[in-house]
């Protein structure tokens, strides 16, 4: 008896009909997981320049004393590592630290939409040089004309 080929009529799976709407909610979202530093490269191009000063001296002391409060945001790349999008200072405080894992959010995200994220994330810092500020500027500007926006 031959086969017939599988038709994809769009209708939802047997499974999808019978979860219930918390565990769909769960599977689609975002999750703090702990994932080893050493897994996380930054950003490419990345403007803004991560330096022992005095802010970061105070970052540190920080997170020694009440950890990390807020998680950094990931991509994830095709070879199983990670980009960071908004977290540079605190992973570099971490390293400083001895620390091996990092509090992130993973989230899938284009070069254009990761782009303007972390110019976003990163511009509101006070002590920022205006080249870096400029550059990142440039960055997100050329983004968002990608996306036509």
């Amino acid at each position: 008896m031959a086969h017939l080929p599988k038709l994809d009529l769009g209708l939802p799976s047997y499974d999808s009909l019978f979860s219930t709407e918390e565990e769909r909610q769960e599977a689609n979202s975002e999750k703090v997981m702990a994932i080893p530093i050493d897994k996380i490269t930054d950003f490419k191009e990345h403007p803004f320049h991560v330096t022992m000063d005095e802010d970061m001296a105070k970052l540190i002391d920080s997170i020694k004393e009440n950890d990390m409060l807020m998680p950094a945001l990931v991509r994830p790349k095709k070879d199983g590592t990670y980009e960071m999008i908004s977290g540079h200072r605190r992973k570099f405080a971490l390293s400083q630290l001895g620390k091996k894992e990092m509090n992130v959010i993973i989230r899938d995200l284009d070069d254009d939409q990761a782009t303007i994220l972390m110019v976003d994330s990163n511009i509101q810092r006070e002590n920022i040089y205006p080249s870096e500020r400029g550059y990142a500027y440039k960055m997100r500007l050329e983004a968002m004309k990608h996306q036509g926006k």
